[in-house]
């Protein structure tokens, strides 16, 4: 994964996934699978001299990541100096681990339902791929390029079927994070676009996007609710953020409680958000 700094809504879109909510009992429930991944001040001595190449790759100051890091517990750097974050479960959430025998295949129910053909912007250039059929993730950061098998969307224990209440989560969810990100030209899509639409092939390429994968964990047992490579959106490979958080308000506000405070991702690169939007997104964690 090349790393890149840049605009707020590059940032915001690779990180779909987090929900921001700065709980304490809620991250100390991060299972020690996470602890692999280095954060606060051991992230910093990892990093040691190269602190400032890495800032600099992703737009930020020393400074603003030295602090960032001391400050954002979420925020991680893995043994190739990339930074992902690691969020905690959402309020409710139960931290479990996939079913072996579910995760053993993705494979999904019929996708043929209204649900499944949601497009808030077909015409964008830019996509945003919620995806809860299940997914196969191979050759990516994730899992040092090991084949990453994630299971549909599921609840109820039944992966073979969409219950009423399943597909509530997905209209709804869908709907949250395209009224989120409506200012922007970007699709957000319950559509699969197909792997090709994701990949900035080149520096010329115009069309590229993340895909979102809501599922169980299968490959992390991080007892988290979502992980994502900061610099995802526009990566010249498919490199999906994970999201696993399961209730509506898991999945809905991963975006919305990113936004209440952009500026602790790439401070001084951000599109300005009203005074009021940042308080009513921050309400929402509370």
């Amino acid at each position: 994964m090349s790393r890149r700094g840049g605009s707020f809504l590059k940032v915001a879109l690779a990180l779909l996934v987090i929900v921001m909510v700065n709980l304490p009992s809620a991250q100390a429930q991060v299972a020690e699978q996470a602890n692999a991944y280095a954060r606060g001040a051991r992230a910093i001595e990892q990093l040691g001299n190269r602190l400032p190449a890495v800032a600099n790759a992703y737009g930020l100051t020393t400074n603003q990541l030295r602090s960032m890091l001391e400050s954002d517990d979420t925020l991680r750097v893995d043994d190739g100096d990339e930074l992902l974050y690691f969020d905690v479960l959402a309020p409710g959430e139960i931290a479990a681990p996939a079913d072996p025998a579910v995760a053993e295949v993705a494979y999904a129910p019929p996708t043929t339902g209204p649900e499944f053909q949601l497009a808030s912007n077909p015409g964008a250039s830019k996509t945003i791929f919620l995806d809860f059929n299940g997914s196969i993730t191979e050759g990516t950061t994730w899992n040092n390029g090991a084949t990453i098998v994630s299971p549909p969307y599921d609840t109820n224990g039944s992966p073979d079927t969409w219950s009423a209440s399943e597909l509530s989560v997905i209209a709804n969810s869908w709907a949250v994070a395209a009224e989120d990100f409506a200012p922007w030209n970007v699709n957000v899509t319950t559509i699969d676009p197909g792997e090709e639409a994701l990949k900035r092939s080149s520096s010329s390429d115009t069309n590229w996007g993340v895909r979102v994968v809501i599922t169980s964990d299968t490959f992390l047992d991080c007892g988290c609710g979502g992980v994502a490579y900061i610099g995802s959106f526009d990566d010249a490979m498919d490199e999906p953020a994970f999201v696993f958080n399961s209730s509506f308000v898991g999945v809905s506000e991963a975006d919305r409680l990113l936004l209440s405070d952009p500026n602790k991702i790439c401070p001084g690169q951000v599109v300005p958000l009203s005074k009021s939007h940042r308080v009513n997104r921050r309400n929402a964690a509370t």
